[in-house]
């Protein structure tokens, strides 16, 4: 009974347990499937919305190339270069050995650009279809059907220095006076006028041989009819007016004289719209050496571009063929046989200085360039600038000597002058040294006379990458205010520095605490013969 009764007992214990056992294991069944559902609809919509901006956005390709200048180095002028696709759509940068790629591009049409500061590049269009099949091509924009297609990477050859172009006027007093209808009314009214001035019409004979000539040509003192001119004019036959040898003799001698006259002023005729032609609607094309010192729009504002008569080595012949009148701007000039813009400065210390530099306190300009930068100018000529030290060393050795000038104006628009005579920029071989001679003017005498770990006469020129100071360290690289000192002809270091974007530097006239607005550096030939030899300047 006992036992029988235990049985029973925990019959009904384990009763209730496995039916709530059951219960649970439904609702934990119930409940993984829900999940399980759940997340594959999430996983689907995931999916989905994957694959939707796959296909919106389309597979990505990348474009390669190569840009080459004729015997020039890549190194020389990758640093200024970039590739552009559409516009700025997607920029590409260059490796240094001339290549470049231009990632995440999708499938299309592009026209792809090389911006170049220094050389001018043809564009090219690639076309990228959607499996990334790639075809480049000329662009032509004349002649749009005309496709000259391209191998594969591209590669992109300089045409040379970028070419600036304007149209010369179409009007002005000459060139209406050189129109042909104005020549061929003018030029007989001035054969009226002056024929009897330089012809004696009181000589008898003379009056004779005009009288025969005038009946000869219309016996009854008639102007002939434009008609009847032109027939007799061409025809071979004599006139049937009069008869005998006396009248065939008169009637050729006539249409010979006829014949001249005509001849002679269509010959004159012809050759004046020649010339009117060419002049008109002839493009005048200069092309510059820094060409990339000018905007898109300054070369429009160079005063001398539409002048004749050639171009000047420097802005103080300019100055002086203008008779002293020349205007301050921009100006091309020679140097050798390359044609540079520059600004001219006719105002300072009588005038006809050509600016080498120009710094405005805290310029949006950077002066902490690479040798490459400094060799070949920067900024824009019309404002701040550095011309190049390569332009520099030629127009300051010539067979005339050249002087520079150093123009500071402070924050209270005061100004101080300091001036060099003579000035000499060597050659990159030297390392573009510098060499200066007697010192006169306002401001302290920063670059010769100073302590002499800090004179700048016959010191090399230094950069970020091209250390060629006096000091343990790159005086280029070293920052005030965290701004780098820029390139300059370093000792160990500095008693001036004009090329230091935050701070104009001239000893105690410009410093941090007494700024300075502005600086020129600009030159000029001296009147006088002198020498630079390292620290010795010998007047001849």
């Amino acid at each position: 009974m006992i036992d029988s009764s235990a049985r029973a007992r925990r019959a009904a214990s384990v009763a209730p347990a496995s039916a709530h056992f059951g219960i649970g294991t439904a609702m934990g069944r119930a409940a993984a499937t829900g999940a399980s559902r759940l997340l594959c609809l999430l996983l689907a919509l995931r999916l989905a919305a994957g694959s939707e901006t796959e296909g919106g956005a389309g597979e990505r390709f990348k474009i390669e190339g190569r840009a080459v200048v004729p015997g020039v180095r890549p190194q020389d002028w990758i640093h200024t270069a970039r590739v552009l696709v559409e516009g700025e759509e997607h920029v590409g940068f260059f490796k240094t050995d001339g290549t470049f790629t231009v990632n995440d591009v999708p499938s299309g049409s592009y026209v792809v650009e090389i911006v170049s500061a220094a050389y001018h590049f043809e564009p090219v269009r690639v076309d990228i279809t959607s499996k990334g099949k790639i075809r480049a091509r000329h662009v032509n924009y004349l002649k749009a059907s005309e496709v000259i297609r391209l191998p594969y990477p591209i590669q992109i050859k300089s045409s040379g220095p970028p070419p600036y172009f304007l149209k010369r006027e179409t009007w002005g007093w000459t060139d209406f006076l050189m129109n042909p209808m104005v020549m061929m009314m003018v030029l007989p009214l001035l054969i009226i006028l002056l024929l009897p001035k330089v012809v004696n019409t009181n000589d008898p004979e003379m009056r004779r041989e005009m009288e025969q000539s005038m009946n000869m040509l219309n016996p009854n003192h008639e102007l002939p009819d434009v008609s009847e001119f032109m027939t007799r004019l061409f025809s071979s036959k004599s006139s049937k007016s009069g008869s005998g040898s006396k009248a065939g003799k008169s009637g050729a001698l006539k249409r010979r004289f006829e014949q001249t006259i005509v001849m002679n002023l269509l010959t004159f005729i012809l050759l004046t719209s020649l010339k009117w032609i060419i002049l008109t609607s002839a493009e005048l094309s200069v092309e510059l050496e820094n060409a990339h010192l000018l905007s898109s729009k300054d070369y429009a504002h160079i005063i001398n571009m539409k002048q004749e008569g050639g171009v000047q080595s420097d802005c103080f012949e300019i100055f002086q063929q203008s008779g002293g009148k020349a205007k301050d701007g921009l100006y091309i000039i020679q140097l050798m046989k390359d044609l540079i813009v520059v600004y001219c400065d006719m105002q300072s210390a009588e005038g006809g200085w050509t600016v080498i530099q120009h710094i405005t306190a805290n310029s949006s300009l950077d002066f902490d360039r690479t040798w490459q930068d400094y060799k070949q100018g920067f900024g824009l000529v019309d404002g701040d600038h550095w011309l190049g030290n390569e332009f520099m060393h030629r127009l300051t050795s010539k067979s005339s000597p050249y002087k520079l000038g150093i123009k500071l104006i402070d924050m209270n628009g005061e100004m101080k002058w300091a001036e060099y005579d003579p000035f000499l920029i060597e050659s990159e071989e030297s390392k573009y040294r510098i060499r200066l001679g007697l010192y006169r003017g306002t401001a302290v005498d920063a670059l010769a006379q100073d302590t002499e770990a800090y004179i700048h006469d016959n010191q090399m020129f230094t950069t970020k990458d091209s250390d060629n100071d006096n000091y343990f360290q790159n005086c280029a690289k070293l920052e005030l205010d965290g701004i780098p000192g820029g390139g300059w002809w370093y000792n160990a270091c500095a008693g001036a520095n004009l090329n230091r974007r935050n701070v104009v530097y001239w000893q105690n006239d410009c410093n941090k605490d007494n700024q300075c607005k502005y600086a020129w550096m600009m030159v000029k030939p001296n009147n006088k013969r002198v020498k630079c030899h390292s620290s010795l300047h010998t007047e001849l």
